[in-house]
């Protein structure tokens, strides 16, 4: 079933267009802060380039690019929010702290604005993708086959608690795997044996695999 899937390359859009907007925002809003006349010098230009890669990069390895229907808007936040300190520490120290040397005060403005913009920016695209996402995934349009490997307790349990969330997940339990044999349960189906795993998961295009096993079984 074709499904219609944001990929995760409108959330780097997004990123990338949020940090045009912060530096133009920042640029201007420093130009007042320094009390400098508003003139667009080279250092702006060499900004918009700049700050959209640094940015994206940062967020790259802060790992900000992955599992986009598994995120939570509320992490999302506080992690936009710690990757943005970073980053606005780093921008500011390495290529303007030249303005705020004999003015702390500067540079606490400077930072506040730069972080603040950069975070909230940052977030309300991004909160746009996130609300998209649950809301395909509340709705079914958006689901993932998976499957359970367990026991026959285990798997039924897990598989009810699944349904009966109010969270949705998007987890469509296509079947399970029984740890001691293949056994058929009302409500959900025995795929085969565990040896078997690599066929049923290409078979059932499965997305995701949930081991539901006894301590003993490990």
């Amino acid at each position: 079933m074709l499904q219609p899937r944001v990929h995760i390359r409108w959330y780097i859009l997004l990123d990338v267009i949020a940090a045009i907007i912060c530096w133009i925002a920042f640029y201007f809003g420093r130009k007042n802060i320094l009390d400098e006349p508003f003139i667009i010098g080279k250092i702006f230009y060499i900004g918009l380039i700049a700050m959209p890669l640094a940015w994206a990069s940062l967020f790259t390895l802060g790992g900000s690019y992955q599992a986009l229907y598994a995120k939570s808007r509320l992490f999302e936040f506080f992690h936009t929010a710690i990757v943005c300190i970073i980053g606005s520490l780093f921008i500011l120290f390495f290529f303007l702290l030249y303005d705020a040397v004999n003015n702390n005060s500067i540079f606490y403005k400077e930072f506040l604005t730069l972080f603040l913009l950069q975070t909230f920016i940052t977030y309300f695209f991004r909160l746009l993708i996130l609300n998209k996402t649950k809301g395909q995934l509340h709705n079914g349009t958006v689901f993932f086959n998976t499957l359970i490997i367990g026991n026959r307790e285990n798997a039924i349990s897990l598989a009810k608690a699944i349904e009966n969330n109010n969270e949705r997940t998007g987890y469509k339990i296509c079947g399970y795997i029984h740890t001691n044999g293949v056994m058929n349960e009302l409500g959900i189906k025995s795929l085969g044996k565990i040896e078997e795993l690599n066929d049923i998961i290409k078979n059932n295009h499965t997305e995701d695999v949930i081991i539901s096993i006894e301590q003993k079984e490990r």
